[in-house]
């Protein structure tokens, strides 16, 4: 998929005879026939597919298929299983209107070494262990817009998580190093149900190289019910924010990302520890199609550290991103992150944040990024973060 963002479409049409290079623009004959043969088999009916299961899968293949039906319907079933054994079923189907949008959704994934360092600020990276999980989700969601700069929106989901050894050879499972003090929710997994709201204002950006190029804000309100063991309901909020501004050159952009979020257990409750959220590395274990403003281009939190290095109920999240042009279709990016999780609420603030920073090159497909390597430094050691688009 990558490589057909980059190539694009068809290159200009006719040839000159016996050329001995290419002209300027054109490709090559045998190239552009490899050109068309990979564009048919990414995006006919029955199509490959090249992209991850979750964060930390390692690259995945398989298969997609299409399913027929007149707009504004879509329907598509999927299939992936990664180079690490991750593997993952999925199917949607989505009414997609001028303002509304309704969508059923179904998944199953497998992922069989899913990091773990423990909870809190303070998880050392020698702890590190990995586990086992299953997961099997049904659910629906749905959004209006309100306004043209307002959107609500609201998902329902029947979710079943299964936790069992990990499978990594050169790690310990997370039940040799942890027991369910440590990581509540580690023995026992019920049904759960998730309900959740959410509203999003986007302002949009300005004419040409006007210095605001666009805000986005979204507040979300869901609520996890246990419905078999009464130990772990619980209930998140969460806000987050990206601006992006036009700065010192054409086509110079800087971008500021911030993302807060906090979970409340119900009293004499936990939050199980496979639902929190983390800081690290390249994202979340989210769900089907679950929105996420991110940075500019990448759903990476800290890139200077292991994806899921930091796990807890309450996190803070910040980062700045400068993208400068250097080909036509090549950006390249110097960014900063700073984060942190915490056990309490009330450890929500801006002190002692995790730091790091980086530069990244970007594939462009247009203003659209393709595909994306980032190099995270000044975390714990120096971390490579491959990435790619599927929109």
């Amino acid at each position: 998929m990558c490589l057909l963002a980059i190539l694009g479409t068809d290159s200009l049409a006719g040839q000159e005879s016996a050329p001995v290079r290419p002209p300027t623009g054109e490709l090559p004959p045998a190239l552009k026939q490899t050109t068309r043969v990979l564009r048919t088999a990414f995006s006919s009916p029955l199509h490959l597919l090249v992209d991850g299961v979750a964060s930390g899968s390692g690259l995945a293949g398989g298969l997609g298929i299409d399913i027929g039906a007149p707009a504004p319907w879509t329907a598509k079933v999927k299939g992936l299983y990664s180079i690490r054994e991750y593997w993952m079923l999925e199917s949607f189907a989505r009414f997609d209107g001028r303002r509304v949008m309704v969508e059923a959704y179904a998944r199953a994934r497998g992922l069989p070494q899913v990091a773990f360092y423990g909870l809190g600020p303070a998880s050392a990276l020698t702890s590190r262990t990995n586990f086992d999980m299953r997961e099997n989700l049904v659910g629906a969601d749905a959004s209006y817009r309100v306004a043209p700069w307002v959107t609500m929106s609201g998902r329902v989901e029947q979710l079943w998580i299964d936790l069992n050894a990990g499978r990594a050879t050169n790690l310990p499972s997370i039940e040799q190093v942890f027991n369910d003090q440590d990581a509540p929710g580690l023995t026992q997994q019920p049904r759960f149900g998730r309900y959740e709201g959410a509203l999003e204002f986007e302002v949009p950006a300005s004419v040409g190289e006007g210095f605001l190029q666009g805000l986005r804000t979204r507040a979300s309100y869901a609520r996890w019910v246990d419905h078999e063991l009464g130990r772990f309901s619980f209930t998140r909020v969460e806000l987050e924010a990206k601006q992006r501004f036009a700065v010192f050159r054409p086509k110079h952009r800087l971008t500021l990302h911030a993302w807060a979020s906090t979970s409340a257990a119900d009293a004499g409750q936990a939050v199980p520890f496979y639902l929190q959220r983390t800081l690290g590395g390249r994202g979340q274990l989210r769900s089907v199609h679950e929105e996420y403003l991110g940075s500019d281009g990448t759903r990476a939190s800290l890139r200077g550290y292991d994806t899921f290095r930091f796990r807890g109920p309450h996190l803070v999240l910040l980062q700045a991103e400068y993208r400068i042009p250097i080909w036509t279709l090549l950006d390249a990016t110097v960014f900063y992150d700073a984060g942190k999780v915490a056990a309490q609420r009330s450890q929500l603030n801006l002190s002692n944040l995790r730091q790091n920073y980086g530069v990244s090159v970007s594939a462009m497909r247009g203003i659209v990024t393709a595909a994306r390597i980032d190099i995270g430094l000044g975390g714990e050691g120096v971390q490579l973060l491959f990435s790619i688009s599927t929109k």
